[in-house]
């Protein structure tokens, strides 16, 4: 009965993960914190990982295990121009982190934010 109860998921939640970024003339990068704030420990047993770019729309979405609750980390995160969608790389940085490359559509333009919306992400110094 033991072995039984430690597979089951007594909780499900889903939440945004934590974002840095930083550009160049010709790419955006990306560090992707399977966490609710910056500051607090990520996410260490990813289950599942999906991402995929759509016009200038980045879809993300990780599955992990904290404990007995499943957290799904999603995101939508739709870029202030148009990126390439063929180049999307995603590479796992560390521990609950996943650094994202992704080229820009426009190259030789810095832009003033990430997304549309304006929202204040952190930025890599």
């Amino acid at each position: 009965m033991k072995d039984i109860q430690k597979w089951i998921v007594l909780e499900r939640t889903t939440c945004e993960p934590t974002i840095k970024w930083a550009q160049n003339e010709s790419h955006i990068f990306l560090t992707i914190k399977l966490s609710h704030r910056w500051d607090s420990p990520p996410c260490l047993n990813s289950l599942s990982q999906k991402s995929s770019i759509e016009n200038d729309t980045l879809y993300y979405s990780n599955e992990c295990m904290v404990g007995h609750s499943k957290i799904t980390f999603e995101t939508e995160l739709k870029f202030k121009k148009e990126v390439e969608e063929n180049s999307l790389d995603i590479k796992r940085d560390g521990v609950g982190t996943y650094f994202v490359q992704i080229e820009k559509s426009d190259r030789d333009d810095i832009w003033s934010f990430l997304d549309q919306e304006n929202t204040n992400y952190m930025i890599w110094n």
